[in-house]
């Protein structure tokens, strides 16, 4: 369709520096966003930033441009490229002595805490995928047979069920693990009219389910948040963690704390169809919704306000990178003033030496270059940047990418005080 022009304004990329585009009194900001991708040659993701906040694209461009002396800043998406969360390799080393904190010792540590935080974030077992193993392998004697039906039983028992009562689930089922589990779920009547009734004990939890309790403990506590109203933290559960815990194998999770935040609060009922690991967590997030919320905010940090897992070997990682991501922060203070009109140029051997630095870190797969470009552009919304940051290519939340990204917030918040 033709416009007739009304003005143009300038817009500056990372990638293309200044270009002067027109725009019309109809034209909306993702019209101007897609002309300024197309010029770049075809940008797959990218937003708008005019004074440090991020412009929704169908905010009309003449309700903010008024003329070439405006600003917008065009950021792309830079997406993680690594096929698996535990590829987070070596950082190439710079020259500089005040980078050579990313020894191969740190690169080495990080990866391996990588690696185990993503074992860490997982449930005890994953029966779907095991029982698929087990149907695709080669069975050949007996006594190979027997030790599978012998392991199905013993899986079964850690996850809870009695011995009896997983013995002859497994040989109604054929001994398929997956539908055991099911008819588990589905014949608990059965085990109640067969039984005397059972004593009024907790039910045992295996060590490393407790251990994992104490892992997700601040998902937990952000689901009563949630509870109690917080919308924000809800929207991030719904968005990010609950899907992932689900991929993860904890299934009907996400169902169950649904109908918690609908006001049910009776275990028996939400947790009926649940494997006992996955019950033990809504228990636990129960226990948390129950509480007075004045209590509630007492035991609550940054992690609970956004429903991360806790990381305990990130805070080694953090002590090695502080220093270099101070100064990303000291530097993106000192570009939004020049980006703003009110300081002169930056020191463009430090900006080399840093733009390096965020690239090393992008090919280790850790998200920070879109994220830096917004800092250095004004953007200060923590859910703008939080934003930003995609899934892995394997499908779990970036959480290494979330915590660096907040420090250097609570840094810049300190600087610009």
């Amino acid at each position: 369709r033709q416009v007739t022009a009304m003005g143009s304004v300038r817009v500056r990329s990372m990638r293309g520096g200044d270009m002067s585009v027109p725009f019309a009194a109809s034209s909306s900001f993702g019209e101007l966003r897609a002309l300024v991708a197309q010029r770049l040659g075809g940008a797959s993701t990218s937003i708008l930033v005019h004074h440090g906040e991020v412009v929704k694209d169908q905010e009309l461009v003449s309700t903010r441009m008024k003329g070439e002396e405006e600003v917008i800043f065009f950021m792309e998406i830079h997406q993680p490229t690594s096929e698996d969360n535990s590829a987070r390799g070596t950082v190439d080393l710079l020259s500089s002595s005040s980078l050579t904190e990313f020894s191969n010792n740190l690169m080495q540590r990080i990866q391996q805490a990588q690696q185990a935080q993503s074992r860490a974030s997982q449930p005890l077992v994953q029966p779907q995928q095991q029982a698929q193993a087990h149907r695709t392998s080669r069975q050949s004697p007996q006594s190979q047979d027997e030790r599978h039906n012998a392991e199905l039983i013993t899986q079964l028992v850690d996850m809870g069920f009695p011995r009896a009562r997983a013995e002859k689930a497994l040989r109604v089922t054929g001994f398929d693990l997956m539908d055991a589990v099911n008819w588990l779920a589905e014949h608990q009547e059965d085990a109640a009219g067969a039984a005397p009734p059972a004593p009024t004990t907790p039910p045992v939890v295996p060590p490393k389910v407790k251990a994992l309790e104490s892992v997700f403990e601040p998902v937990f506590q952000a689901i009563a948040l949630a509870a109690h109203g917080n919308d924000e933290v809800r929207r991030s559960l719904e968005r990010v963690r609950l899907p992932a815990m689900e991929d993860d194998g904890w299934r009907g999770f996400s169902a169950c704390v649904q109908r918690i935040w609908k006001g049910e609060r009776d275990a028996g009922s939400l947790c009926v169809s649940l494997d006992p690991n996955t019950a033990h967590f809504v228990r636990k997030v129960i226990e948390f919704v129950e509480m007075p919320e004045k209590d509630l905010l007492t035991q609550i940090d940054d992690d609970s306000r956004h429903a991360l897992p806790r990381d305990p070997q990130f805070e080694t990682i953090l002590n090695q990178l502080k220093p270099n991501l101070t100064r990303l922060a000291v530097f993106a203070t000192k570009a939004t003033k020049v980006a703003f009109g009110e300081a002169e140029m930056t020191d463009a051997e430090e900006e080399g030496q840093l733009v390096t630095f965020v690239e090393n870190m992008e090919k280790a797969n850790y998200q920070l270059k879109t994220i830096w470009d917004m800092l250095c552009a004004g953007v200060r919304s923590s859910q703008d940047l939080f934003d930003c940051i995609v899934p892995l290519s394997n499908g779990k939340p970036d959480d290494r990418s979330f915590r660096i990204v907040r420090f250097m917030l609570k840094e810049i918040s300190i600087l610009e005080k």
